[in-house]
């Protein structure tokens, strides 16, 4: 089941993100742009039970949903996890 989308921008760019080149691991394609630090992309991997070196085309949506709710909580200004 797909859960309830938290922040649409954050999904949006999770996605393109992931899709934006191709064959490009998700770990590096995440932090290509620097919008959120590698520790931070690799927490949310984690957390999503997500190999960082798989590739968009394997996710599911549910999968890019939670990848991208986990991302959305992130405090910039406190740099951690703000669900936690």
């Amino acid at each position: 089941m797909t859960p309830p989308l938290e922040n649409e921008a954050v999904f949006q760019w999770t996605v393109r993100s992931a899709f934006g080149q191709r064959r490009k691991q998700l770990k590096n394609a995440l932090t290509a742009d620097g919008r959120f630090p590698v520790e931070w992309i690799q927490e949310a991997l984690r957390e999503n039970r997500i190999d960082p070196q798989s590739r968009g085309e394997t996710l599911s949506i549910p999968q890019f949903v939670h990848l991208a709710n986990t991302l959305s909580r992130i405090d910039p200004a406190k740099g951690q996890n703000a669900g936690k």
